[in-house]
């Protein structure tokens, strides 16, 4: 299993969970703003596609 958080809204780093700390931790793509801001659309969609291309480190299971 993979998760690859986007903050769309602003919201992400505010969220009050028991797991948002592990979520926080990760590639976290910030979305906000790209309806007006095309070049920040562009630099976090390319985060995104290159940790769908990033193999999983060995010493990971199958899940956490």
């Amino acid at each position: 299993m993979m998760l690859i958080p986007l903050d769309l809204d602003g919201h992400l780093l505010k969220w009050e969970h028991k797991f948002a700390s592990r979520v926080g931790a990760r590639l976290a793509a910030d979305f906000t703003g790209c309806e007006t801001d095309n070049m920040k659309f562009e630099e976090q969609f390319e985060l995104v596609v290159k940790a769908l291309r990033t193999q999983r480190p060995p010493h990971l299971g199958a899940q956490e």
